[in-house]
């Protein structure tokens, strides 16, 4: 029987942190053990703000693991599909540093809470995450945990750790770089805003990367683009959202991503994210592994032949290395594992969560069956 060693190995550690996993920012959150208990505290004046507008940082005291965090700022989060007022069962963005400079939360200045009401198994983000840093794609760490706002349990959620210097530090030498948030189903240069580092305010940057795409002869196209952009690391990314089926990320739909300018090598370097949606969730898994791509980037990277063949190539690497149904499946269940504890005490919630965890796994499973069939006729 084959081995799964190097698979899991290479699941669990992404390739920056394997330098060392213990000094990582938050790595103690992130080690698949108990699940966390968080506290969110907002007095009355901060409730009536979030009602007003879900986007306007007020003042919480955050309370977890015994510690207190106060003056931490506060806002709601998320769009269309996972928007939720603050009297219901609201996504949460906390920033530490914000109001109390310097002020961490287990090493890491900004957190989300997401109420993943679009993944009932609270495991997705987790495990596309895992295979997206496998395969050389920084993304996000993501853990489950138990949310309470001023004493109402909320149930589980998904921690997943921000886009901040905390993050970029992982997997570049500097941090000072430019970071674009690309806005809710918005490509680049449409309403891409900076949120943080030190290079140029009037996106200048982002526009050098824009007048590469627009290049129509397709050789200088491919030229143009890798002279500022991380093409290796963008192909495996869109190898990494195809073979997971985030129809909403940046390859197929320009949504849920971000951009950084590395100042080590001047070169652009896209994140995934939002993958709470995937392997064919109310789809079909049988979804083309060459498809139609979205976003600007992609579609000038795949329509040069260079960069098709390359996206081929990188296609059969990740499929074989870091896409097989038996390891992907098996890890799954370990995932689910501290979710299930706290659900035990009560059968009929622990049954409709297995129920949800056997479905992702079912999905996964079909997908790389799928993918493995469509890899054969793959010229």
């Amino acid at each position: 029987m084959k081995s799964w060693t190097g698979f899991f190995l290479s699941l669990f550690v992404s390739f920056a942190q394997a330098r060392d996993l213990k000094s990582t920012p938050g790595a103690d959150l992130f080690t698949n053990g108990p699940i966390a208990q968080v506290s969110v505290e907002i007095n009355k004046s901060g409730m009536n703000s979030l009602r007003q507008d879900h986007r306007k940082p007020v003042h919480a005291t955050i309370v977890q693991g015994g510690k207190t965090y106060r003056d931490v700022a506060t806002h709601i989060k998320g769009a269309a599909g996972s928007l939720r007022d603050v009297d219901d069962r609201p996504a949460l963005t906390l920033v530490f540093n914000w109001f109390e400079p310097g002020q961490k939360f287990h090493d890491l200045g900004r957190i989300h809470l997401n109420n993943s009401v679009q993944d009932p198994s609270y495991l997705e983000e987790a495990i596309c995450g895992e295979i997206c840093r496998a395969a050389g794609v920084p993304a996000a760490r993501a853990a489950p945990v138990l949310v309470s706002l001023n004493g109402q349990k909320l149930g589980v959620y998904v921690l997943k750790e921000g886009f901040s210097k905390d993050f970029l530090k992982q997997y570049f030498k500097h941090s000072n770089g430019n970071l674009y948030d690309g806005g809710f189903c918005s490509d680049i240069g449409d309403s891409t805003h900076k949120s943080a580092g030190h290079g140029p305010d009037d996106h200048s940057d982002l526009k050098k990367l824009i007048a590469a795409t627009d290049e129509s002869d397709p050789a200088k196209r491919w030229y143009r683009l890798n002279t500022m952009l991380d093409v290796d690391r963008f192909i495996s990314m869109m190898v990494v959202e195809t073979l997971t089926l985030h129809w909403d990320g940046y390859s197929q739909k320009a949504n849920n991503y971000r951009v950084y300018f590395n100042t080590d090598n001047q070169k652009f370097v896209f994140f995934t994210h939002g993958m709470d949606q995937m392997f064919g969730r109310g789809n079909s898994v049988q979804y083309s592994i060459v498809p139609e791509m979205g976003g600007r980037v992609a579609q000038a990277i795949i329509s040069t032949p260079q960069g098709l063949a390359q996206y081929k190539r990188r296609l059969k690497e990740v499929q074989s290395t870091y896409f097989q149904a038996e390891p992907l499946a098996k890890r799954v269940r370990e995932l689910a594992e501290p979710v299930r504890k706290v659900m035990a005490p009560e059968p009929g919630r622990l049954r409709e969560y297995d129920s949800e965890v056997d479905s992702l796994q079912q999905r996964i499973i079909e997908r790389c069956r799928d993918v493995e069939k469509q890899m054969k006729a793959l010229p």
